[in-house]
């Protein structure tokens, strides 16, 4: 499996001191979405999968409409949460927005549930769980991924049998990929944090069509 994880481009709580769980993207942030579909449109991608929380949803939807793709949303993708519960829009809502995105059955006209307060071993053994079904569902197959900062340090340290305890981490800038080559035997990597499509965006220039 070739996977290609993702940071959302940059959202309103990434330039806030708020609590915001799911805020929108700002100017920039979209403008890093497009920067990262059209990157990423070169890549022989077969799936996208995306975390709930509309920041990456937002990323993911301009690569998912150049491929003309579905985007397969998983609950599991949520950013790490210290904080307290939190629900999501209505799953009618997220319809609306992303026609793009497909819901499985955490997602409802109730909303969704983020329960927060995430301990660190929480949050890696969801990770791996991740990691386990990814590999599971799209053996020898690439998808993209789109999550969150912290979470993406997860998923890496699970990648590479790196203990969460460990006092280092990845460094994931708006809008990065990480490229890893998974097998049964290895794990090859072959990019972190890479940010050079996003180059546009921070020069002031307008994003590639």
């Amino acid at each position: 499996m070739r996977l290609i994880l993702v940071r959302h481009g940059q959202s309103m709580g990434n330039i806030v001191e708020d609590d915001m769980p799911d805020p929108p993207l700002t100017t920039l942030g979209k403008e890093q979405a497009a920067e990262t579909g059209h990157y990423l449109a070169q890549f022989s991608i077969e799936h996208i999968v995306s975390s709930p929380l509309v920041r990456c949803l937002s990323t993911a939807q301009p690569l998912a409409q150049k491929l003309h793709f579905s985007v397969e949303v998983w609950l599991a993708l949520v950013e790490v949460r210290d904080r307290g519960r939190y629900v999501g829009p209505k799953r009618s809502e997220l319809e609306l927005q992303f026609p793009e995105a497909r819901f499985g059955p955490d997602f409802s006209e109730r909303g969704w549930v983020y329960a927060g307060k995430e301990e660190t071993d929480q949050a890696a053994q969801r990770a791996r769980h991740v990691l386990e079904r990814l590999f599971g569902q799209y053996p020898g197959e690439t998808v993209a991924v789109f999550s969150h900062g912290t979470f993406n340090n997860f998923i890496l340290r699970a990648a590479l049998g790196v203990k969460a305890s460990w006092p280092f981490r990845f460094r994931q800038d708006n809008g990065c990929i990480n490229v890893l080559d998974i097998t049964s035997e290895f794990v090859h990597v072959c990019t972190v944090n890479d940010c050079t499509h996003t180059r546009r965006s921070a020069a002031g220039l307008p994003p590639w069509a």
